[in-house]
């Protein structure tokens, strides 16, 4: 039987019972992540669920499992689950963009982060930029000009590029723009036309095909790297 995307104005309420019904008071906060919030979900795509507890045990994490299998579409459930407690001593360059990309379902997820300052979130772009860097180092490593390889790699790097430019184009301008489609009018509008081309690449893999052929199949890899450099030096 073929897989539909779920829907989430029927799944949501029942997935906020379930869990008050499982941790009560203990319960915090209940949000979405991912392409479903992003409005990019295809019915593959998994259902990226944010869940907060006063404090995450290891009884808490099977009772969570035991709810989430026991819910409809709960085997298509990607789970970030963590106690308060964890998340007031998370890492702070990495809370910017989380914070940003989920929809709080019940709950408050402000309430239950640090207090965050602005040099936190140039540390969570300098960040990424880094981990993109050196993926697609490794990807460009590994392949060997196989076309279906490359285009596997550079799908990976290209989602990655996504959520760095996000957050950079945040320190631009002040804005979050949620989407990739979003972004890509952004860019077209603005003229940033480079970033505009890549954009292109992170939404359709087609668009990689279509680089590599009249590109060369270096090229993707290099307006990576190039556009890594650039926005790093912008950082400082």
């Amino acid at each position: 039987m073929r897989r539909s995307l779920v829907d989430l104005y029927t799944w949501r309420p029942q997935v906020v019972a379930a869990l008050h019904d499982a941790f009560g008071e203990r319960l915090r906060c209940v949000g979405l992540q991912g392409s479903y919030l992003r409005g990019e979900a295809n019915p593959d795509s998994g259902i990226d669920l944010l869940v907060i507890l006063n404090d995450m045990t290891i009884d808490d994490l099977k009772t969570l499992r035991r709810v989430i299998r026991d819910l409809p579409y709960g085997e298509r459930v990607v789970m970030f689950a963590s106690g308060r407690r964890q998340l007031v001593h998370w890492p702070m360059y990495e809370l910017f963009q989380f914070a940003q990309g989920t929809e709080t379902w019940f709950g408050s997820l402000t309430n239950n982060l640090p207090d965050m300052e602005p040099r936190d979130t140039v540390l969570g772009a300098q960040a990424s930029l880094a981990s993109l860097y050196h993926l697609t180092n490794n990807a460009f490593l590994r392949h060997d000009d196989d076309l279906e390889s490359c285009v596997e790699s550079l799908h990976a790097a290209y989602k990655h590029f996504f959520f760095s430019l996000q957050i950079v184009e945040y320190l631009r301008t002040g804005r979050f723009l949620p989407t990739k489609n979003n972004l890509l009018e952004v860019c077209v509008r603005d003229g940033h036309d480079d970033e505009a081309r890549m954009m292109e690449l992170s939404i359709d893999d087609n668009a990689i095909r279509t680089a590599i052929a009249e590109h060369g199949i270096d090229e993707p890899y290099r307006w990576l790297l190039d556009w890594v450099g650039r926005s790093m030096r912008l950082l400082g």
